[in-house]
């Protein structure tokens, strides 16, 4: 062998060694690397890592759900805050975040790829802050939680109509007249007795039949019949010929 051959073949030989070294260091490289690559590919779901704060201050489960409610009661008490204590405001983040990871394995949050904010406002006359104003606060939170063009984001803020209250018209008081028996006496017929023998009994003359008959409705002067309860009035307005 030529001293070329023992040149080429030291060559070789070192090739080789190199290549087995790598191919055994190889699987320490592409594990984390997959690891990497798949962590910053993971895209979507209703369930971050771990726990989170809402925005009251408790302990949550890091869940799409969780994250837009705190998103909402973030923006309802700086609107609150902002209008003062007359105002309130009601807040809706459609639809739910996506969890996007970052590119350190366990770095991720909550994004929204669109977000649509409705707001609407409650109180009395004209809100201490324009509408306009509002809107724009909302939407420079909001754009830093939304991975988008401008265009994925909507914000509109509305004012409540006013409740009209409705008028309660007082129903009239009907005056009662008093009972027709007020004060009277009762006369249970007996066989045999007339409306005229009746009135004689208790006015002292026949004519006065028609106070009998108004104290007792749909009585037929004509037709008495024995045991039938009747109402006297007290007292008879001056008799008529």
């Amino acid at each position: 062998m030529g001293r070329g051959s023992a040149v080429e073949g030291v060559v070789r030989g070192g090739h080789s060694r190199t290549m087995r070294r790598l191919l055994a260091f190889l699987p320490f490289v592409l594990l984390p690397l997959s690891l990497l690559l798949g962590s910053c590919s993971a895209v979507g779901g209703d369930r971050g890592t771990g726990m989170t704060w809402n925005a009251d201050g408790k302990l949550v489960d890091n869940t799409a759900v969780n994250r837009r409610e705190s998103t909402q009661r973030h923006l309802q008490t700086s609107l609150t805050d902002a209008l003062g204590p007359n105002w309130s405001a009601s807040v809706t983040v459609t639809p739910l975040p996506v969890w996007m990871q970052g590119m350190v394995l366990g770095d991720g949050d909550w994004w929204w790829k669109t977000a649509d904010v409705q707001v609407v406002l409650t109180g009395h006359g004209t809100p201490p802050v324009p509408v306009a104003e509002l809107e724009r606060g909302i939407v420079t939170y909001m754009t830093d939680l939304v991975k988008g063009p401008p265009s994925a984001l909507t914000v509109a803020v509305r004012v409540a109509e006013p409740s009209v209250p409705v008028p309660v018209v007082a129903k009239p008081v009907e005056a009662v007249p008093p009972p027709a028996t007020s004060g009277a006496r009762s006369y249970r017929v007996q066989p045999g007795d007339t409306l005229a023998d009746i009135t004689t009994l208790f006015y002292g003359a026949p004519s006065d039949w028609r106070r009998i008959v108004a104290a007792n409705p749909g009585l037929d002067p004509a037709h008495l019949t024995p045991g039938q309860e009747l109402v006297i009035p007290s007292s008879a307005p001056p008799s008529t010929p």
